[in-house]
């Protein structure tokens, strides 16, 4: 269905209290509906005052709720509600995205989440977010930090009163979410440390046979706490201990969250100008300007992370050819540069050809290399073989989808929040075999536990796995996975635990995520 323009609004001051925006931008959708003939979506936008799209999102109701903010920092938006959704096993069914495109406004965005392998068996974490998913929220908020627009959207054939309900629900921002947020009480990863071990020796002898040139394995790590987790709250000190990282988050219902912080973009679409990037090869930061600088020239001048990054460029290259007119990448790899870590980075720029679409770019470079490996049927084979458990959403492009243009991130370190059972405690005096009364950790309680699983890729092949919690390697080690303390030692370790906890708590925003 073709998607008729409707006249352009008169301009609008920008209004403070959000009851007034919401009011009038429903006032503005009982105008436009008299001219609207009910063949197209409806969207109806209107200017209001600068307001963080994260706070905004934290406060509301409705579901589901998205939200995204772009490399730069100062682009964001928000979504709540669903005015359409589209579901499909996997991306062979995006075929029909041009259909829902076709009846789309210019401004309207689809926010677009991909499972990592959609033919993976679904862990029981991940069912309520679905494989491939696209929804046109029912009210948006965009901001580029100087000005920022409220939009509601109606699908043909819809009444007027469903879009005026969910003005009706839209609540206030939030005035802030950088509280404290509960400490963990138990850590648990998935594989434990030997099964690691022997993950890296078989990939090692794959490369030495020549069946794999790369795979990306990935450890699971679950915090338990004592209350719950709040993810806006979690995703905001994320996004001040990563800058110029993409930064999303997905919360489909009442149940778990998704969010993500990454450095790598997977493309950017405008019109048939395709943007995209190869980030492959890694070191960390350092405290003092000469250390940095030789971790800097170590990594230009690695001839492992330099066939590492060539297998990601080559690879994005070689996707893109069949669907372009042409195709460019930057001559050499050049350093990018964050706050906890330096990658190799090479643009890549390219013009599709006529009739290839989004779909079409998606379906030829998922997954990178930098996310599963290379060859990719083997890797992928490899990766659902060697991992006990499923990515879900980890390492899937995420972001959002318009008539011409989208931008989707590439890879991701998530944060899962995930309502566990409560625990049954036993008597108080309980015994062991030991003699000694059971020491309950001081942290645990009857009240409903919660555990964040923490995604990421074994780094340098696997040296350093695991959360980074410190400033530094050293603070790294005290807070190293291990299992839980055996009982009969569990009582002398109860009061080191929680002064690591507390150590852990003081770190503040730099003492979550891993180094960029």
């Amino acid at each position: 269905m073709a998607f008729t323009p409707l006249a352009p609004l008169a301009p609008l001051a920008p209004l403070a209290p959000a009851a007034s925006a919401t009011a009038l931008l429903g006032q503005e959708l009982d105008r436009a509906v008299r001219h609207w003939q009910g063949d197209h979506v409806l969207r109806v936008a209107t200017p209001v005052d600068p307001v963080d799209p994260l706070l905004w999102v934290a406060a509301q109701t409705a579901a589901p709720a998205h939200y995204w903010r772009g490399r730069s920092e100062a682009e964001a938006w928000a979504g709540v509600g669903a005015a359409t959704m589209l579901d499909g096993p996997s991306l062979d069914d995006l075929d029909r995205l041009g259909d829902v495109m076709a009846s789309l406004p210019p401004d309207a965005r689809l926010a677009t989440t991909v499972r990592f392998d959609s033919t993976a068996e679904v862990g029981e974490e991940w069912t309520a977010f679905g494989a491939v998913r696209l929804v046109l929220p029912r009210v948006e908020l965009r901001s580029d930090g100087k000005a920022a627009t409220l939009a509601v959207h109606l699908m043909p054939g819809e009444s007027p009163r469903v879009a005026r309900e969910a003005l009706a629900a839209v609540r206030p921002a939030r005035a802030d979410v950088s509280g404290a947020l509960p400490l963990p009480y138990m850590r648990r990863d998935d594989p434990a440390r030997a099964e690691w071990d022997r993950m890296l020796r078989w990939a090692l002898g794959a490369f030495a046979t020549g069946d794999l040139g790369k795979v990306v394995l990935a450890r699971r790590a679950r915090f338990l706490f004592e209350e719950p987790v709040d993810a806006a709250a979690l995703l905001r000190r994320l996004e001040a201990a990563t800058p110029r990282c993409y930064h999303a988050l997905v919360a489909p219902g009442a149940g778990p969250s998704f969010l993500t912080a990454t450095p790598e973009r997977l493309l950017r679409l405008d019109g048939r100008t395709l943007q995209t990037e190869a980030v492959a090869g890694t070191r960390p930061r350092s405290e003092t300007d000469a250390a940095d600088d030789r971790l800097r020239a170590e990594l230009l001048d690695s001839e492992k992370d330099r066939r590492e990054h060539a297998f990601v460029r080559d690879a994005i290259v070689g996707a893109l050819a069949p669907l372009s007119t042409r195709v460019e990448a930057d001559g050499e790899a050049a350093a990018l540069t964050l706050a906890r870590g330096r990658h190799l980075r090479t643009g890549i720029q390219a013009t599709l050809a006529e009739g290839v679409g989004v779909a079409d770019v998606l379906r030829a470079l998922h997954p990178t290399p930098a996310v599963g490996g290379t060859p990719a049927a083997a890797a992928l084979d490899a990766i659902d073989r060697q991992e006990p458990f499923d990515r879900g959403l980890y390492a899937g492009p995420i972001g959002w989808i318009g008539r011409a243009a989208a931008d989707l991130l590439a890879e991701a370190d998530v944060v899962t929040p995930v309502p566990l059972h409560p625990f049954r405690h036993r008597s108080r005096r309980r015994r062991h075999r030991g003699g000694r009364p059971r020491c309950r950790h001081p942290l645990r309680t009857r009240r409903r536990p919660l555990a964040v699983a923490v995604l990421r890729r074994g780094h340098r092949g696997g040296v350093r796995p695991g959360l980074r919690v410190g400033r530094d390697r050293a603070q790294d080690r005290r807070f190293r996975a291990r299992p839980w303390p055996d009982p009969r030692t569990r009582l002398t370790r109860c009061r080191r635990v929680s002064l690591r906890l507390r150590q852990v708590a003081r770190l503040g925003p730099r003492g979550v995520g891993r180094p960029m």
